[in-house]
């Protein structure tokens, strides 16, 4: 293990992979030919949305697309208005991270 490297882990799945600064789920996932579901790869569809369970921390703050489309996502999904969720294509990743998906 690089101790340079943060680790996202998906506590649904049991994958935990090594990502580099600055870079998203999406990209990180698909560097090591790993699957992370999504669609646009834009921040508007919401399909590699994912739930932070430890290391909130460790993500860049929100952009205004990725707050918008969580807004909307919580809004038609009143469950979801209690996760701290956050986009795989938009969320960079500084620090390791838990996360459901």
């Amino acid at each position: 293990r690089n101790f340079s490297m943060p680790t996202v882990s998906n506590l649904v799945t049991k994958q935990t992979i090594e990502i580099e600064k600055n870079e998203t789920l999406c990209d990180a996932f698909e560097r090591q030919g790993l699957n992370f579901p999504h669609g646009c790869l834009a921040g508007v569809c919401t399909a590699c949305i994912f739930e932070v369970v430890e290391g909130l921390e460790n993500i860049f703050p929100l952009s205004g697309i990725e707050k918008k489309t969580i807004e909307n996502y919580q809004e038609r999904n009143p469950q979801a208005k209690e996760q701290t969720l956050r986009l795989g294509c938009r969320a960079k990743i500084i620090g390791d991270i838990n996360f459901k998906k």
